[in-house]
């Protein structure tokens, strides 16, 4: 069975969860955001980047005021791209970052570094799950 970027994005949007999540759903042409709480979700089309806040307006949550200063960092880097997960620094990697992903449809290369607590700051074991030259 196949399934078309917008069978992913309304499974992500409609499907019930057991907790809140916030999805980036990334095509070779389209994009998305997709908020989600566990009986409710919201689809914001053509967003590429997402952090730790909503902006479903009937989604409650607490906004540091950090978090939209790192989603303006993440799409500045979305716009001029460098080496896998270069945009990995402050104020976007923080003492609660756990895991970041970047991934290419168009070349199948996906790039993801975890972060343990009782590693120094900004420290984290690389992984390169898949990578595919075009």
């Amino acid at each position: 069975m196949k399934f078309s970027f917008a069978d992913a994005v309304e499974m992500l949007a409609r499907t019930p969860m057991c907790r809140p999540a916030i999805f980036v759903v990334q095509g070779l042409e389209q994009s998305a955001v997709v908020e989600r709480l566990p009986d409710d979700g919201e689809v914001f089309a053509s967003r590429r980047c997402a952090a730790n806040h909503w902006h479903t307006p009937r989604f409650r949550g607490v906004d540091t005021g950090e978090t939209r200063l790192r989603e303006t960092r993440l799409a500045e880097a979305l716009r001029s791209p460098g080496a896998p997960l270069a945009w990995m620094t402050p104020p976007v990697l923080n003492e609660r970052t756990k895991y970041a992903a970047e991934l290419d449809p168009r070349t199948g290369a996906l790039f993801a570094r975890a972060y343990e607590a009782s590693a120094p700051f900004g420290d984290g074991a690389w992984f390169v799950l898949a990578q595919r030259r075009a």
